[in-house]
């Protein structure tokens, strides 16, 4: 196997574990947060449940945003962008 194709198997592995770390290492940290919270304030499970929910959201708009800017890498000149960004070339010469 080439060294070239071995470091891309490697960067593959490294951004799916980086992607798994921050899917659950976030939403923990935040249950953990919302615990001691409601205890220091005797709310029982609301700061747990909004801060859960709020690292939650935040997990998933991080991972979909860089989803969509790696495919956008992925697919910059493939023959299906290619009218997006004549059309847009287009609007552009028409401003």
């Amino acid at each position: 196997m080439a060294a070239r194709s071995k470091r891309a198997i490697y960067r593959g592995f490294d951004d799916g574990w980086q992607q798994a770390v921050e899917l659950t290492v976030a939403p923990v940290l935040f249950v953990f947060l919302g615990v001691w919270l409601d205890a220091k304030l005797g709310t029982r499970p609301l700061w747990t449940i909004a801060l859960v929910l709020f690292a939650g959201a935040g997990s998933v708009a991080t991972a979909y945003v860089r989803f969509q800017a790696r495919s956008a890498k992925q697919d910059a000149g493939k023959p299906w962008t290619r009218r997006a960004q004549r059309a847009a070339a287009d609007d552009r010469d028409t401003a």
